[in-house]
């Protein structure tokens, strides 16, 4: 089975960091922004980042990306395999869970604040 369509069954895809920096680092030696990259595709920002941070997986528009920037598709996007995956999704479902009890504390700040005002 192709490792692409292994993955694919993986949905939803969960961002990848270092795909995501590597590819901020390319735009960034070319002078680019995320912006100015689609604009040069003919595909939307929203497109364009979904498919650097890993969140969407195309092989073609990886292939346009990548040449568009002068490297191939696997020096840019390299595979996932289902395990790193895994671990991706585990690592964004902790920051998730930290931020949510970030939230809960500094709501829980507020009412006491209220609190002692009223």
């Amino acid at each position: 089975m192709n490792i692409m369509n292994e993955i694919r069954g993986c949905r939803p895809f969960p961002v990848d960091k270092d795909r995501q920096e590597r590819c901020r680092r390319v735009l960034d030696g070319y002078g680019m922004t995320i912006t100015e990259l689609a604009m040069h595709l003919g595909v939307s920002k929203q497109y364009v980042g979904e498919v650097i941070s890993g969140k969407r997986l195309s092989e073609s528009a990886e292939t346009r990306i990548a040449q568009f920037l002068g490297f191939s598709r696997t020096q840019l996007f390299p595979l996932r395999t289902a395990e790193e995956i895994a671990r991706m999704r585990q690592a964004e479902a902790a920051e998730k869970a930290m931020l949510e009890k970030k939230k809960e504390e500094r709501m829980e700040m507020r009412r006491r604040a209220l609190e002692g005002a009223a």
